[in-house]
């Protein structure tokens, strides 16, 4: 009897440590793989040009927002294939991390832009915006048009307005136009013609939005114990845009009130030349134009007219 009761026990014994042990297979995370330093890894260095050796996995049981941050081998082999480039010396048995490389489309990136500019020819930029389009996100693309309300001269007098007359043309809008050449024996340079404002101008095309910049607040719950934060308006817009493009930017920044049109996400292809640029003049010619036009060939002056809608009555 006693060794049957000894030989229960040892069974219990095993039983338990068999479901302990896959109660923590349940409950534990699978390790994860993640890439280190086999030997010192100067910055500087184009990770396509570093042999396998010079790397070493180890698995690993951390949070996963850690994880997140560190590259795993599949990951290391896509940066390599990207051309990423290694910006901090890497010590051995110290972990590649996002942050300790340059590569396109670095995770990184969303807290630390730089680390995703790749082409020296850009730049980024926090630009005041008091309105987005609808849903606008980091990633897509839009068209910066600068709107001035105001324009002072040398004099500080506000420009005036142009007359409208016999030498003043509409917008072409893309179609150049063959004025008749005139004779002058002595030719005279003229100043640049007065605008009324306000008028714009489209700076920039297919600017990728690097990050949407909103207002932050902390709101505590009445039993103080908790908080949470509260994202606000959106203040301003993180954008890549052109090297040369710099002072425009920020002329336009300072001079007017920039506005925001979304265009397709297809837009990094576009290849757009310089925006025509409209102002109130512009509505003013393109409206006596088209008015001078319409009494020349005829055309009748439609009336909007109301359509009542289709009755239900029966019978009628």
């Amino acid at each position: 009897m006693r060794r049957a009761l000894s030989i229960s026990g040892i069974l219990l014994v095993v039983l338990a440590f068999v479901g302990i042990f896959a109660f923590g297979m349940i409950v534990s995370p699978p390790p994860s793989y993640m890439m280190v330093a086999a030997v010192e890894i100067p910055a500087g260095t184009t990770l396509a040009s570093v042999p396998d050796a010079s790397f070493r996995q180890v698995s690993v049981s951390t949070d996963s927002f850690v994880l997140s941050t560190i590259l795993t081998g599949s990951e290391l082999r896509d940066v390599q294939a990207r051309g990423g480039i290694l910006i901090k010396t890497l010590l051995p048995g110290e972990p590649v991390m996002w942050t300790s490389i340059l590569v396109s489309n670095n995770p990184a990136s969303s807290d630390r832009t730089v680390l995703g500019l790749t082409d020296p020819n850009l730049v980024s930029v926090v630009i005041p915006i008091k309105n987005l389009p609808n849903g606008l996100s980091a990633g897509d693309y839009i068209d910066l048009v600068l709107v001035v309300s105001n324009i002072q001269n040398t004099s500080s007098a506000a420009y005036t307005a142009p007359s409208y007359g016999g030498n003043v043309f509409p917008p072409s809008y893309g179609t150049p136009q063959t004025l008749a050449p005139t004779e002058s024996p002595t030719p005279t340079q003229t100043s640049t013609p007065a605008f009324v404002v306000p008028i714009s101008k489209t700076i920039i095309y297919g600017a990728r939005v690097a990050n949407i910049l909103r207002a932050q607040s902390v709101q505590t719950s009445s039993n103080a114990q908790s908080s949470a934060l509260t994202l606000g308006d959106v203040t301003g817009l993180e954008l890549i845009v052109p090297r040369q493009a710099e002072e425009l930017v920020a002329m336009s920044a300072a001079a007017g009130e920039l506005f925001v049109f979304q265009t397709s996400l297809s837009a990094e292809a576009l290849k757009a030349g310089p925006s025509m640029g409209a102002s109130v003049q512009d509505i003013i010619d393109l409206f006596y134009a088209d008015r001078d036009r319409m009494k020349a060939q005829g055309t009748p002056t439609l009336i909007p007219t109301m359509t009542p809608y289709p009755s239900n009555t029966p019978g009628k």
